[in-house]
């Protein structure tokens, strides 16, 4: 059934009117339902929706705000996984390309990856001189080299041209202790050499450290086998590094920068 234009006027200006954006619920003392919309041909039903005869006004709404629960929630999911499944690049987005330094820092915590990487930037001509860290001072004898420095020197860097830090044992002290090397050998430029989920922690403690002095570093990433940014979630090494380096990164937000 439909109303002419004269009933439609009428509506209008029924008192038990209630407008819901462009479209009009209208009952009468009978529960009967009445719905038209301004900019199409106005319906006469009487419910909403023509299988449920007794529908009331406030059950019709109770959809309308399960859909949009529904919606929401779907839009919140999508956002959620969408950011879950990028932390990988969001963690070593900032690796970027060698340039020629001063110095190359292989940082600690390595598996022989970092000083492959650290020596393959020596012998093409990147820095003459290789500083390693997080050597713990309890083990080291300068005059017993650890495996590190054995395999840069197998790899073809000379003793003298490596120098090895036994006091850093976090990410922020190494980039204190690197900066008073620097300064003490008059050095501005520096190379550094981790895995790639190390990258974002490394960015904003080598930056909040070189603050003001002048100098620059660079991040320079390994190419680990079982390093993928966008599938790191599916292999148990780089799950846990990222993952690892979340909690990280939330805490030197709160402690160092």
């Amino acid at each position: 059934m439909y109303f002419s234009e004269r009933q439609r006027l009428c509506v209008l200006k029924h008192p038990n009117l209630i407008a819901v954006r462009k479209v009009f619920f209208l009952s009468d003392d009978r529960d009967n339902v009445f719905v038209f919309a301004i900019d199409h041909p106005v319906l006469c039903l009487k419910t909403l929706m023509a299988k449920h005869r007794n529908l009331k006004l406030p059950v019709i709404i109770m959809k309308i705000f399960i859909k949009i629960f529904l919606l929401f929630f779907l839009i919140s999911s999508t956002l959620c996984t969408t950011l879950y499944l990028g932390l990988g690049l969001l963690v070593s987005m900032h690796t970027t390309k060698p340039e020629k330094t001063d110095l190359i820092v292989i940082l600690g915590g390595d598996d022989g990856l970092r000083v492959s990487k650290g020596a393959d930037l020596y012998k093409a001509g990147f820095a003459r001189n290789i500083l390693l860290t997080g050597i713990d001072s309890r083990y080291y004898r300068p005059n017993h080299p650890n495996w590190r420095e054995r395999k840069l020197m197998k790899q073809g860097v000379p003793k003298k041209n490596i120098i090895v830090d036994t006091w850093s044992e976090t990410s922020w002290e190494e980039a204190e202790s690197t900066t008073d090397l620097m300064d003490k050998h008059g050095w501005k430029s520096a190379l550094v050499v981790s895995d790639p989920p190390h990258m974002l922690r490394l960015h904003k403690t080598w930056k909040k450290a070189f603050d003001g002095s002048g100098k620059r570093f660079f991040l320079v990433a390994t190419e680990p086998s079982w390093w993928n940014p966008f599938l790191w979630w599916n292999n148990h090494i780089s799950y846990r590094f990222v993952i690892s380096e979340i909690k990280k990164n939330i805490y030197y937000l709160v402690a160092y920068y």
